[in-house]
């Protein structure tokens, strides 16, 4: 199954990446650590948005089948050491 997401830099929220990855480890069974969820009023929005950073990102890619460094090298390449996700 794919998942559509977006990264961006926290201090001035430029969008970094966007797009659909099949093997992310965002599903509520796989993720390695406690992802912080902000739902709409109604609760019904299956979408999460949260804060990454250089720990949260290892784990995740620790289970990750491909692209295992996705996380730290786009950390890497826009100069942050977290990230803002939003997946759905």
């Amino acid at each position: 199954m794919g998942t559509y997401y977006s990264f961006y830099r926290p201090w001035d929220m430029k969008l970094l990446e966007n797009g659909k990855f099949a093997g992310m480890p965002f599903d509520w069974n796989d993720c390695p650590e406690v992802m912080e969820v902000f739902d709409d009023e109604n609760g019904i929005d299956p979408s999460r948005t949260g804060l990454m950073n250089r720990k949260m990102a290892a784990k995740f890619q620790s289970i990750m089948t491909t692209n295992k460094t996705f996380f730290t090298d786009l950390m890497d390449e826009y100069g942050t050491d977290s990230l803002i996700y939003r997946i759905y």
